[in-house]
């Protein structure tokens, strides 16, 4: 009978996802705003009231932002780190715990890196302080590095 290999997965936690699902909504909240305006001001005024020159560029900026800060959200939403008995995973790089050189853990804050594993390859996987049970990641690389 052949064992199924524990696979531990662990995503950006709660809050972090929240902060990020927050700063999707600023740029879409001031498009409403200028959609309301124009609605409720430009439009009905019959050209008494009218917008600048630059609004059709602050649209354009807006769409652009509201673009990034979905893209980031998504990612956020992607990003993974797996642990198993023999390999390591952080978003899509992988590593074996023998090929494990060196390993960092720093104070951080958010998407910043508070581990930094680094492989014989030279390669760096770089587990974020806003992953969710950091401490319990730390102490199971720290199990699997020290006793290589």
């Amino acid at each position: 009978m052949e064992t199924k290999m524990k696979m531990e997965k662990f995503g950006y936690n709660k809050a972090w996802k929240a902060k990020m699902l927050m700063e999707c909504s600023y740029p879409v909240i001031f498009l409403l705003g200028v959609l309301a305006i124009g609605l409720f001001i430009v439009w009905p005024s019959g050209g008494v009231a009218e917008f600048k020159w630059w609004m059709p560029l602050l649209v354009i900026g807006l769409i652009i932002w509201a673009i990034i800060e979905i893209g980031k959200y998504r990612k956020a939403l992607a990003f993974l780190v797996e642990l198993s008995e023999e390999t390591i995973r952080v978003g899509d790089k992988r590593a074996s715990w023998a090929d494990i050189s060196k390993v960092e853990s720093r104070r951080a804050f958010g998407d910043v890196p508070a581990i930094i594993l680094h492989t014989n390859s030279g390669t760096s996987l770089n587990i974020p302080a806003a992953t969710e049970s950091l401490p319990y990641i730390k102490g199971f690389i720290d199990n699997r590095t020290k006793s290589t």
